[in-house]
């Protein structure tokens, strides 16, 4: 739990105009509720953050977060779709 209040320290530091914050807006859909609520693949990767690499840096997840949240769109799309994908 320390590792996800370091990451959010992390994240708060950042100017609002960082070019990663701005692609994972520009990523993430939170239906309008300003409430970041991850799928299971970024929710996953969330929660194995400095599990098994304690000194895992909070740049290396934030890069990695565009591409979890894209994974989490496409496996929500196909689940949701009649057709079966």
């Amino acid at each position: 739990m320390a590792g996800l209040r370091e990451f959010a320290a992390f994240i708060d530091e950042l100017p609002h105009d960082d070019e990663r914050l701005v692609l994972l807006d520009a990523i993430h859909d939170d239906s309008g509720t300003g409430v970041f609520m991850p799928g299971e693949w970024t929710s996953r990767r969330l929660s194995q953050f400095r599990f098994h690499v304690p000194n895992e840096s909070c740049d290396e997840l934030l890069r990695e977060l565009p591409d979890l949240l894209v994974r989490d769109a496409q496996a929500f799309i196909e689940d949701t779709d009649p057709e079966g994908g």
